[in-house]
């Protein structure tokens, strides 16, 4: 049985340097398109944890929504 890569973030900043963003401008709020990112895995399943608040996102005909 092969694990599924996991990646933990804990800073809004954190995330942006791994997905190739620049530093954000305000340290509790970031609002990212996410066709502008890179994702950690390019092939694949993989998991995102969050260690700060992040609203429940949906993809819906390859459009991510805020649930």
């Amino acid at each position: 049985m092969t694990s599924i890569p996991s990646y933990r973030f804990k800073t809004i900043s954190e995330y942006h340097r791994q997905v190739g963003l620049p530093k954000p401008e305000h340290p509790l709020i970031s609002l990212v398109h996410m066709d502008s990112i890179t994702p950690p895995v390019t092939e694949g399943s993989f998991s995102l944890i969050f260690d700060i608040g992040v609203p429940p996102l949906i993809q819906i005909n390859g459009r991510l929504i805020i649930k």
